[in-house]
């Protein structure tokens, strides 16, 4: 499980991430990864283009496709779920 500060500089979140998930990659074994990443992925932002490039490229894809976050002013989804089941 992850959480990403919004106020992290993004590309050196996309390095770590990548790092980590080398280090981790197993293709005999399955995997999940969730958290609050605080990308948007209601919007698509050049964020969340970077962050699923770099997940699929490790056969990671998005499972949560419905709001995780709304209130009166804004929907958004930074709570999510990959896996490469």
């Amino acid at each position: 499980m992850i959480y990403t500060s919004p106020v992290i500089k993004f590309n050196n979140f996309i390095a770590q991430s990548d790092m980590i998930l080398q280090t981790l990659h197993n293709p005999r074994l399955d995997q999940i990864i969730c958290g609050d990443i605080n990308v948007n992925h209601h919007n698509d932002s050049g964020r969340k283009i970077q962050q699923h490039a770099l997940l699929n490229s490790y056969n990671l894809f998005s499972t949560i496709n419905f709001c995780t976050r709304c209130n009166d002013d804004s929907i958004s989804v930074i709570d999510n779920i990959f896996t490469d089941l």
